[in-house]
This record gives structure tokens, C-alpha cells and sequence, in this order.
């Protein structure tokens, strides 16, 4: 939990999107987090609608590029 309060700190300080959607799902396809705390994580920071819809966007398309 202490890393996504920085990653919190992160985004606000420097709105830092793709590094934090692409660290969220790292985490995520490590099993070091369940998808419930991301999904739980993402709403509480990434509110604004446009913002979150630019974000999955961008995390559909990275998932292109991981091999199964």
C-alpha cells in the first residue's frame, strides 16, 4: 500500500500517466497486487473520466506487447 501512496504522490506531482498504468499492470501480471486494490487504486486517483478512458486506452494497447 506504501507504493501506491507514492505512486499517488507521483501522479500529482508530476502526472506521470504511463508510468503509473504501466507499473500498475507490472505489478498486476506479477501477482504482487490483486486486481481488486488496482481497480480500488485507479478509481480513487484517476476520477476524472477523460483521464481514465486515456489511461485504459493506453494500457489495452501495452497489453498488445506482452507476451503470454
Amino acid at each position: 500500500m506504501r507504493l501506491l501512496l507514492k505512486l499517488q504522490k507521483e501522479y500529482l506531482l508530476h502526472g506521470k500517466y504511463m508510468g503509473i498504468q504501466m507499473l500498475l499492470f507490472f505489478l498486476l501480471w506479477k501477482k504482487v497486487l490483486s486486481i481488486s486494490v488496482i481497480s480500488e487504486y485507479w478509481n480513487m486517483v484517476f476520477s476524472n473520466m477523460q483521464t481514465k478512458q486515456k489511461l485504459y486506452d493506453a494500457l489495452l494497447k501495452s497489453l498488445e506487447h506482452v507476451p503470454n
